[in-house]
Order: C-alpha cells, then structure tokens, then sequence
C-alpha cells in the first residue's frame, strides 16, 4: 500500500495512496447496491404465477439474470479496484509527483522548493482510523495540492516537511529525468 524505496543513488521514494478503507466501504456499498436491485427484480418474478410448464425454463431464466448481473458486478467491483491501484503520489526528494489512470495514464508533477503551507484536516472518523488530507499550497503556481484521504497523513506530512527543507538547502538546479 503506502511504502518506501530506495534508488541506487540513495534517494528515498514515497508511495502513498488513498486509505484502503473507502476502497473496502465502496465494495460494500456496491455489493449492498446489486444485493437490493436482484432482490428487486426477482421477488416480483416470484410471486407471479408464470405457465411455463418446465422447471428447467425457470431455472434457466433465474440463471442468465444471475450470470448478468454477476458480470456487471464483476465489472462494477473491478472499477474502483483499478483506480485504487492506479492513483498514488510519490514523494521524492524535490517533487510530488500524482500519478493517475486506468486506461489512460496521467502526471501532475509540484515542486517541493516552492511549498509555502502544510495543513491536515482530520475529522474524528480520520484521527480514529488514522486517514485524513493533507492540503499544500504552492503560491509560485498558484495552486492548491490535496494528498486526498492518505493513510497516516502525520508521517506524511513530517516527510514532505524534511523534504522540503532538504529541497530548499540544496545548491543548484534539479532536472526531472
């Protein structure tokens, strides 16, 4: 999930994701979502009386609505898994770098050496399970960069801090490879 790793020039890279606790309480409201609509659909077959004079030719229309519906829930659970896996920022020795993308992959790349501002918003949900946001603000690009919902966000933000200080203190230019 959320990790270290060392480069051959002893340059520290972290990964960090979104918690998986939204991951796992998305699965579930899908499951309970696709539970609730196939008991939909099949009570009300089950109470009308149908002249099919087979067993078989019920159990087999029960059957395709079933592998259907299974499929798409397949799909349907295969979806946030992917964007999960596929969504982290790594923080490196002068960057954040937010990678992004299923099919199609995306980076947004901010610079430590112009970071004016850390903040972490935690509610109490967030300081009970140990998630939250950390917010920065970099005012060279005018922007506002969310770590959104990050596992630990305390280490985090230490981290970014020693980073920035680090990036800061560094004599010449950084080119990104």
């Amino acid at each position: 999930m959320n990790g270290t790793e060392m480069t051959g020039k002893e340059e520290m890279h972290h990964i960090v994701r979104q918690t998986p606790l939204f991951l796992g309480l998305k699965l579930v409201i899908l499951e309970l979502v696709f539970s609730g609509i196939y008991l939909l659909l099949r009570l009300p077959l089950h109470f009308f009386e149908f002249d099919i004079p087979f067993i078989d030719e019920t159990f087999l229309f029960y059957a395709i609505i079933f592998t259907l519906f299974t499929l798409i829930e397949v799909v349907l659970i295969l979806l946030p898994l992917l964007q999960w896996a596929n969504e982290y920022y790594e923080i490196t020795q002068y960057e954040i770098v937010h990678h992004k993308g299923v099919v199609s992959h995306s980076q947004q790349i901010y610079p430590l050496n112009n970071i004016e501002a850390i903040i972490i918003e935690q509610g109490l949900l967030g300081r009970m399970f140990h998630y939250g946001t950390i917010t920065l603000r970099n005012p060279v690009l005018n922007k506002t960069i969310y770590l959104y919902l990050i596992s630990h966000p305390e280490k985090y933000m230490e981290i970014i801090k020693n980073q920035i200080d680090s990036a800061r203190h560094k004599k010449g230019t950084f080119i990104r490879r």
